[in-house]
């Protein structure tokens, strides 16, 4: 299109070289050019007119009457100000665009469709990020960003199509036409092609220092998405390297910590309805997991940070499962990571860890970054802290017969579980442990009993029994708990919980 010059400078609609020039040899900047007048009535005077996607530095008018006492950032100001020796076209504000492409990949975070714009001016590189249609700069100031900054001339720029690695080229004189041939700058490597890399993020105290402006990956409904493809090597193996969708919004990261990984692939899963329920368990956990597949897996510990939306956390914390249990998240620090060595699919079908959190909060507006530290990878489920997925109680009961207990109970599943401790108690409340019975752990159900022949002794009509679950970590969980009769009393009427809370169950048992 026509942009107007030297008729309109900028945008049309704001006027503020009406009665100016583009020249710089009178007190006006007209010169042998023709004054502007009115930037709108000459733009509407063209034929095929455009107003630029963008205007750097766009200035007030000033007065022309009295330009030397304008505000010093209006046009006729510098104008004055320029013709009356106070200061020469290097303080001009300007950017100099040399230059021009746009980053359509999706490796760097936030970067895809922005124009990438090789400044003349004090060498750099300044993005701007489009709007989704891509006839406009993003209004968010965070978006428009200078890298780079030398005293080079950046004279063209272009890209890697790894999405990666940019390339500029730089003038190899420092007199070559432009707005410094009067103020000539040294290029700090004349001639030179220079190419930069993205290689992450720097760590800073143990954590990252992504932007938070950057968007979470929402993920495609009840599908396993795959990201792009990262390939952690030595040159970026200490630093915080970001896992993407193919819209450059953000799914993890990977701080490797000197481990070489070599390729790593990623897959998201975002389930949409109803929230996810672990069977048997009843255990409620996030609407999203992540499966991530090193070429190598770590010789020692890495660290990950997992990224999680806002409406996937709401509907976590707002969910009841089907005994009408809440999920017990009532903030960020309520949840956690658990792993296992489930592919990418709709559900958790195998026992998942619990992986102890080193940093957890929000991420910008729009989520929440969970952190931790691993020592191989797989896939990554979000559920409460005291969830304890790694084993599934498919069931626990227990009769008696001829003066002994038989309890019996089957899991599924085991992963991380350490052993059953049984519990015994005369009053529902106090319960004193009477055997410890190791876990097997692996995939399929497995089946446990233990005899107590103790009841014997027991003059109590009932006895209570529950299990007490540990981990290898020393985490535990609790089963419900089973009421067995001796047949040791006339009558009598049980009611547990005490205190009661919401629910009470009364038991009667009739000689």
């Amino acid at each position: 299109g026509n942009y107007g010059h030297p008729l309109v400078i900028g945008l049309s609609t704001d006027g503020n070289y009406d009665q100016a020039g583009a020249g710089s040899t009178t007190t006006f900047g007209q010169g042998s050019l023709p004054p502007i007048g009115s930037e709108l009535t000459n733009a509407g005077g063209m034929a095929n007119y455009n107003d630029p996607i963008y205007c750097f530095y766009a200035a007030a008018k000033g007065n022309p009457a009295a330009a030397s006492t304008s505000p010093t950032n209006s046009v006729q100001r510098m104008y004055w100000d320029f013709n009356h020796g106070s200061q020469g076209n290097g303080a001009w504000p300007s950017e100099a665009p040399s230059g021009l492409d746009i980053y359509t990949n999706s490796m760097i975070p936030g970067w895809k469709n922005s124009l990438l714009l090789a400044s003349l001016k004090g060498g750099k590189v300044i993005r701007m990020k489009l709007t989704s249609s891509g006839d406009a700069i993003a209004p968010n100031p965070e978006d428009t960003t200078n890298y780079f900054r030398s005293t080079n001339r950046f004279r063209d720029i272009a890209l890697s199509p790894d999405g990666n690695s940019i390339f500029t080229i730089i003038d190899k004189s420092s007199t070559t036409s432009g707005p410094t041939t009067g103020n000539p700058i040294i290029s700090a490597c004349g001639g030179c092609v220079q190419k930069y890399t993205f290689l992450g993020y720097a760590p800073s105290g143990g954590t990252s220092t992504i932007p938070t402006t950057i968007t979470i990956a929402s993920g495609k409904p009840n599908i396993c998405e795959n990201a792009n493809t990262i390939n952690i090597n030595s040159a970026n193996a200490n630093y915080w390297v970001p896992i993407t969708d193919t819209s450059s919004n953000i799914i993890a990261e990977i701080n490797a910590n000197g481990n070489i990984l070599g390729n790593v692939t990623t897959s998201l899963y975002t389930n949409s309805g109803t929230i996810r329920e672990k069977q048997y368990s009843h255990a409620l956990y996030l609407d999203r997991n992540i499966t991530i597949t090193p070429q190598t897996q770590p010789g020692s510990a890495v660290s990950i940070r997992l990224y999680l939306t806002n409406a996937e956390f709401t509907a976590l914390k707002n969910g009841v499962n089907s005994l009408s249990q809440a999920s017990g998240v009532g903030s960020i620090t309520n949840l956690s990571i658990f792993k296992n060595s489930d592919p990418c699919g709709s559900k958790l079908a195998s026992a998942a860890a619990a992986i102890t959190t080193t940093n957890k909060g929000a991420f910008g507006a729009g989520g929440y970054v969970v952190q931790a530290s691993i020592s191989s990878f797989s896939s990554f489920y979000f559920a409460n802290v005291s969830a304890l997925l790694p084993v599934n109680l498919v069931s626990f009961k227990g009769n008696v017969s001829n003066d002994i207990a038989l309890l019996k109970w089957v899991t599924e599943d085991e992963q991380g579980t350490k052993a059953f401790i049984l519990e015994r108690s005369l009053n529902s409340r106090d319960f004193e442990p009477v055997a410890s019975v190791p876990a097997t752990s692996g995939a399929g159900q497995k089946q446990y009993s233990y005899p107590d022949s103790a009841i014997s002794k027991l003059s109590s009509p009932v006895v209570y029994y529950r299990l007490k679950i540990t981990d290898t970590d020393d985490k535990y969980r609790y089963s419900s708990v089973v009421s067995l009769y001796t047949g040791k009393g006339k009558g009598m009427i049980s009611v547990h919980p005490n205190p009661v809370i919401s629910n009470v169950t009364v038991e009667l048992n009739a000689v």
